[in-house]
């Protein structure tokens, strides 16, 4: 049930400062200089647009634990804390859809991906933060850029065993030979299973049978992407950290 709004005006103008003093605080400084129950305050004011959303961050922080654990908890999670109904939960979660739309834009904002280092950036931009599993495949043009993409499975489905007529589709409407496959290991290494291999076996087996090429199948995962097809990790995020520490000193 959502928590109703404060009627007396005093308390309602005074919330409205508090709003309006943490919102130039957040745009002078950045949310950088924010404490963490700030910080989701702010993102709770372009949720609920009236009332004190104090003691609400508060309750999410203490059943999530922190800033980043609120945003990737499901739609059925945010509802078991007071304050927050099914349509709010969900406004929330779209909160990171928002952050992943953006950065993967930022990183590619013509859609054209015709360099392997492109690619891996922009994987790494739409997978590397997700808290559920997805699989893509890619289409591969003739000049090794990418012209086409869909999703084929996600969280709520069987990655592994992925409904191979909607591959049969994808490859019949793409106009491409060669695709390519990718899918994330939220919160894991990207280190493939023995079911990622056995999944990648099936799969490139299956586009010879339709006539293309599985190229590479690719694992995001927080340490970095790993090439089936190369058998090793082609990016790995915990150098480039450390790399970006150095050279920012």
């Amino acid at each position: 049930m959502m928590d109703k709004p404060t009627k007396q005006s005093g308390d309602k103008n005074m919330h409205d400062g508090h709003r309006k003093r943490l919102f130039n605080l957040a745009y002078k400084a950045g949310l950088d200089a924010l404490n963490e129950i700030q910080a989701l305050e702010m993102v709770l004011c372009y949720i609920l647009p009236r009332g004190d959303v104090n003691p609400l961050a508060h309750r999410l922080l203490e059943r999530f634990g922190d800033f980043v654990s609120v945003l990737d908890a499901s739609v059925e999670e945010l509802q078991t804390v007071k304050g927050l109904g099914e349509e709010s939960a969900k406004k929330l979660k779209m909160i990171t859809e928002v952050f992943l739309y953006y950065s993967t834009h930022k990183i590619n904002p013509t859609n054209k991906i015709d360099r392997i280092g492109d690619f891996y950036d922009y994987i790494d931009g739409m997978l590397r933060f997700r808290n559920v599993e997805y699989l893509y495949i890619f289409a591969v043009g003739r000049n090794g850029s990418i012209i086409n993409k869909r999703e084929l499975a996600s969280g709520k489905d069987d990655l592994v065993n992925v409904d191979m007529n909607k591959i049969s589709l994808f490859i019949s409407s793409s106009k491409s030979k060669k695709f390519i496959i990718v899918h994330n290991h939220p919160q894991g290494r990207c280190n493939p299973s023995t079911k990622d291999i056995e999944a990648f076996k099936s799969i490139k087996e299956f586009c010879t049978y339709m006539g293309g090429t599985l190229v590479d199948s690719y694992i995001v995962g927080d340490d970095g992407i790993y090439s089936m097809d190369m058998g090793m990790v082609v990016r790995d995020f915990t150098v480039q950290a450390k790399i970006s520490i150095t050279k920012s000193r």
